[in-house]
């Protein structure tokens, strides 16, 4: 039965991890969902969560879940803002939303070292820089 059900590719939807500075803080990341389509999502569920091992003992943070009614096409919706201990490991966003009567999810994961391993980028519809994940 679960065979019959046709899986559909998310495209043209992306994570975004933009850098902020805040006086108190530092660096700060704010995660945005990007609509790259003509068209916009509606009921977009949100889940964040993140955990792993850091210095050899186990980290997790709080799961948060958001529900936006809509994302307008070509448009972006920031999610939160992301403290440096929260990105000390890695956090996954599973994403689900209705576009064209059809449900779609997708996870995108941030690994722990993204800051290092990957090079900002010029981000859609924000028109800054950031990280990239689609």
């Amino acid at each position: 039965m679960q065979r019959d059900i046709p899986i559909r590719e998310v495209t043209e939807v992306g994570l975004a991890l933009i850098p902020e500075e805040a006086p108190d803080v530092g660096e700060l990341w704010v995660a945005h969902i990007v609509n790259l389509k003509e068209h916009s999502l509606r009921n977009v569920l949100v889940n964040v969560q993140g955990g792993g091992e850091v210095d050899g003992n186990e980290k997790r943070t709080a799961t948060v879940r958001y529900l936006i009614e809509e994302i307008g096409p070509l448009s972006s919706h920031k999610i939160e803002v992301m403290l440096p201990e929260v990105l000390s490991v890695p956090n996954r966003f599973w994403i689900s939303f209705s576009h064209d009567n059809y449900l779609y999810d997708k996870k995108f994961i941030v690994p722990n070292d993204a800051r290092e391993i990957m090079e900002l980028v010029g981000i859609p519809v924000l028109h800054c820089e950031g990280l990239w994940f689609d």
